[in-house]
């Protein structure tokens, strides 16, 4: 599955998310109450968190129904849902294992110059790419060129460095922006894993 691994301190996030409000084809599934979800163009205000993406363009989303009945789409995401069928997790929306429209965005900045922070947290996107494609649930070509369009635009505002920092020997692995490179040229080491 790929995944894209980010040093990001809040004010790296800032400019992430700014790119994500800014993404015509990206839209923000969050809570709309109880069992409730809603796509939103923009998000106003973010925190530390998991933040779901659907691809607009990959098409409708799956409303799942209970075992043995046939799966529904969302007629208008921008409208809201209820949820029939929620996943383990009901903090989240759930769209069956994988669902190739969908992109995660992991928000965890752990900005060591707020109090009690030692490390500079690791973010990341997540996509499922055509992992479940042998069951039928291949990804549009426009969500392809979406992701490596995502790619190419962290690629050209961070550097890639090793795990824990660029002081380590191994090899460079996870995208550092620019804030958390000062972080890390104070001597501020980055989190090893992802909380």
């Amino acid at each position: 599955m790929p995944w894209l691994p980010i040093y990001a301190s809040r004010h790296d996030q800032a400019e992430l998310f700014e790119y994500l409000n800014n993404s015509p084809d990206l839209a923000f599934i969050r809570s709309d109450g109880a069992g409730r979800w809603r796509a939103f163009e923009k998000l106003e205000s973010w925190c530390d968190g998991r933040y779901c993406l659907w691809h607009t363009e990959s098409g409708p989303l799956p409303l799942l129904q209970t075992w043995g009945k046939a799966h529904r789409v969302v007629n208008d995401p921008f409208e809201g849902w209820v949820e029939v069928r929620p996943g383990a997790d009901k903090s989240q929306p759930y769209f069956g294992a994988g669902h190739p429209g969908i992109i995660w965005f992991n928000a965890y900045s752990s900005d060591p110059r707020s109090a009690n922070v030692s490390t500079i947290g690791i973010s990341s996107f997540e996509w499922i790419g055509n992992h479940y494609q042998a069951l039928g649930n291949v990804a549009a070509p426009s969500t392809k060129a979406l992701w490596g369009s995502l790619r190419r635009w962290v690629s050209k505002r961070a550097v890639k460095v090793p795990r824990d920092g660029p002081a380590q020997s191994t090899p460079a692995e996870i995208w550092a922006m620019s804030d958390a490179l000062e972080l890390f040229s104070k001597g501020i080491p980055g989190a090893p894993n992802p909380p």
